[in-house]
């Protein structure tokens, strides 16, 4: 990763950061948030601080390797260099799932080193049958460069160095491409294509970029989905009022909370919308609109950790099983449905112990998924067996 890349990935921490303060003016905040969106980071594990997943490495017996964090990179140890085919590709380390807009700008960029001088490392973004190469790592000058696929070059491998080295390039694609992967070779190639790690020889990358930093004012930027969410990402727009949507039991306390969006840095204004001290609520019941409860909210504080001004409703006293929502009267601000019984957590419409256990047999790989046994999602699609179709289910579709 160059400068930029890390100078970007400070910038978001210190957005983060520095968007919750109450402080902070709008029009700031909107430079920051148009900043921070003209470059997007498409890989969601570049540094290795903390974890290597969404990568992952691929060994073709008797080719084998294993790989830990170290020096807060990704190291890579050779146990075995010769593969079943004796080809480079026998020993993969590699990022799956990504996609790409034609005519775009993407920023790709590594840093990586070897435990000796000269080991061999190829590099391409591809199809996953890597018989459509996109953009490679061209060895005749360390660069990454439009692959054969897209009118360029095919890969040629570089020579390691036991300091980091940093290799770059820009990748323009000249046609919409789709769950792709970014892949390093390296193992004993006796076919001539490069790769010739061996018994013992260690790798380290660090730093792992791909920027779409296509300028803003080219007419050809897209809306990228951040993962972030907030009030205004569900149906209900004027939902001020965050409940336990699973439900409440009727013997057991029941607790609401009235919010504002002080520190939501998505839709930040620098004022809180909560005027008065305290609130009068209402407990209405969701079939008939009818008011069933009303009291009064505790009285308005800050809370550190959301950053937002917030009351508390406590409507532990209504005891009815129904389907009800809150209110505060004279506003539009009203939470989402939700249940007062005691078969919140086991109602066959959304039974949480069912579906909890079904997440985790819709992870498992190895093994065939039976339609029969899957609770949610679609049945005929996550039973067919799919390595891909898995994967998706367990990580909820990010790309990676």
């Amino acid at each position: 990763m160059n400068n930029n890349c890390i100078r970007h990935k400070k910038l978001l921490s210190a957005v983060m950061v520095g968007v919750m303060s109450t402080t902070m003016i709008a029009s700031g905040f909107d430079a920051i948030v148009r900043l921070e969106a003209s470059a997007y980071q498409m890989i969601a594990e570049t540094g290795f601080d903390n974890k290597i997943l969404p990568w992952r490495i691929l060994s073709s017996s008797p080719a084998s390797q294993f790989i830990d964090i170290n020096e807060n990179a990704a190291h890579i140890t050779i146990r075995e260099g010769l593969g079943a085919d004796k080809s480079h590709w026998d020993l993969q380390f590699r990022y799956r799932y990504l996609s790409f807009k034609k005519g775009h700008e993407y920023k790709v960029s590594f840093k990586a080193k070897a435990k000796r001088n000269g080991m061999e490392l190829l590099s391409r973004i591809s199809n996953v049958s890597g018989s459509e190469p996109y953009f490679v790592l061209d060895g005749k000058d360390n660069t990454m460069k439009m692959g054969a696929a897209m009118g360029g070059v095919w890969n040629q491998p570089v020579k390691l160095k036991t300091e980091y080295q940093e290799f770059s390039g820009t990748f323009i694609p000249t046609r919409d491409i789709s769950d792709v992967e970014w892949t390093f070779f390296y193992a004993e190639d006796h076919n001539g294509y490069g790769g010739n790690a061996q018994s013992g020889d260690e790798i380290w990358l660090d730093e792992m970029s791909i920027e779409d930093v296509t300028d803003p004012d080219s007419g050809n930027v897209v809306e990228y989905d951040y993962g972030i969410r907030n009030r205004q990402s569900g149906s209900l727009k004027n939902n001020y009022i965050s409940v336990n949507q699973i439900g409440y039991y009727p013997d057991l306390a029941k607790i609401a909370v009235l919010s504002d969006d002080a520190g939501d840095w998505l839709s930040y204004t620098g004022e809180s919308m909560l005027t008065e001290d305290t609130y009068t609520w209402e407990l209405v019941d969701a079939k008939s609109d009818e008011v069933v409860a009303s009291g009064t909210t505790g009285k308005k504080f800050y809370d550190e950790d959301s950053h937002d001004n917030i009351c508390k409703i406590d409507f532990s006293d209504w005891k009815q099983e129904g389907r009800y929502f809150l209110r505060i009267k004279g506003t539009d601000w009203r939470s989402l449905e939700f249940d007062i019984s005691n078969s919140i957590y086991n109602d066959e419409s959304h039974n949480m112990l069912t579906n909890s256990l079904n997440f985790f047999y819709q992870c498992r790989s190895g093994m065939n998924l039976e339609a029969d046994c899957i609770t949610s999602g679609d049945k005929a699609e996550l039973a067919r067996g799919s390595s891909y179709a898995r994967y998706r289910s367990c990580h909820g579709g990010l790309a990676g």
